[in-house]
């Protein structure tokens, strides 16, 4: 009868002499025969990418596993006695090693819960209070907040409020005082939120800065800098596209760069927004690029109708030859233009 040992720091499995037979076992399948539950992919189906990170699943109730997934994956704190899987994060680290110490019984969604309220009741609010420009993050999962120095809690300082950011100039006026800033996280990027700040700061600063008819001037102003600057990035794009693409007709054109504009497409990316000045040209370029290339796709091929029988991968591969034929005609390579 065979068993599971640990083995120069892996795990085989073992014969009745205690020899080891074959090579080492995945950690999805070691985990699997001491009774604990893999997490799942998004699709169903535990994942067999998994790595054994802290415990022994030997004999301990708890241990953590890293799942690995270009779109999914993470920690995990897996309990032994009922098969559950807690995903978690840096902010975690400190109730988890509290518990892997520890190893008590029960589930391990309630065991970290628990361990994560305790955590945040420690935290001393006022002290951060004081502290100018910290750094304060929506907590993934809860209402609670939480720093990267001092981990989650639940309220805010007593007659805290938060400032929207839009409003620079009252940002500015704000953030002379004791104040936080106010963050979110993303898989992509972190994204400001606004100012955490004592109300009365806030208010005062309101009507220092002139009250409702300031404030609206502001919110004007700040709109016709909008406006002005989706204008000269039109123009830009434009210009892309026609610095490209120099045979392309009218329609295509207007077409392709009043659909590349609109919200969350390419030519209104973070990449043109945000694009240091050496670079810009080099970006619209690459934008245009895409954005025709996609009008082609759409409207010179059966690609839409191919997508629904085929995949867009497949549709993608079986149009890309009559694409680069009709690009090469828009760029003057061809003799034969694209209408």
């Amino acid at each position: 009868m065979r068993d599971l040992k640990k083995v120069d720091e892996a795990w085989r499995w073992v014969d009745e002499a205690g020899n080891a037979v074959g090579g080492a076992v995945r950690a999805s399948a070691v985990l699997r025969h001491f009774g604990f539950a893999t997490p799942t992919g998004r699709h169903g189906g535990g994942l067999p990418s998994l790595q054994l990170v802290r415990g022994n699943p030997e004999n301990d109730r708890l241990v953590v596993a890293k799942a690995f997934g270009a779109a999914w994956g993470g920690d995990f704190l897996l309990s032994k006695e009922p098969a559950d899987c807690v995903k978690f994060y840096g902010s975690d680290a400190e109730v988890v090693d509290e518990l892997l110490q520890s190893q008590p019984p029960g589930y391990a969604t309630e065991l970290l819960e628990a361990g994560k309220k305790e955590a945040r009741a420690r935290v001393d609010i006022a002290a951060l209070a004081a502290i100018a420009g910290l750094e304060v993050f929506v907590s993934r999962g809860s209402a609670a907040f939480w720093t990267r120095e001092y981990g989650e809690f639940d309220e805010l300082p007593e007659k805290w409020s938060l400032l929207r950011k839009g409003d620079a100039r009252m940002t500015r006026e704000v953030r002379k005082g004791p104040h936080w800033v106010y963050k979110q996280r993303t898989k992509k990027y972190t994204e400001e939120i606004g100012t955490l700040a004592p109300e009365a700061n806030i208010e005062d600063a309101y009507f220092r800065l002139g009250g409702v008819e300031s404030s609206r001037e502001r919110e004007e102003k700040k709109a016709e800098q909008i406006a002005g600057r989706k204008r000269e990035f039109t123009e830009k794009f434009q210009q892309a596209v026609r610095r490209r693409f120099p045979r392309i007709p009218d329609a295509a054109e207007q077409e392709v760069v009043q659909r590349a504009r609109n919200a969350g497409r390419v030519g209104n990316a973070d990449w043109l927004w945000f694009a240091p000045k050496d670079q810009v040209e080099r970006r619209f370029d690459d934008a245009a690029e895409l954005a025709v290339r996609a009008h082609a796709r759409h409207n010179f091929t059966r690609y839409d109708q191919l997508a629904d029988s085929l995949g867009r991968e497949a549709a993608r591969l079986s149009v890309a030859d009559k694409i680069d034929d009709v690009l090469a005609a828009w760029r003057g390579e061809s003799p034969d233009d694209s209408e």
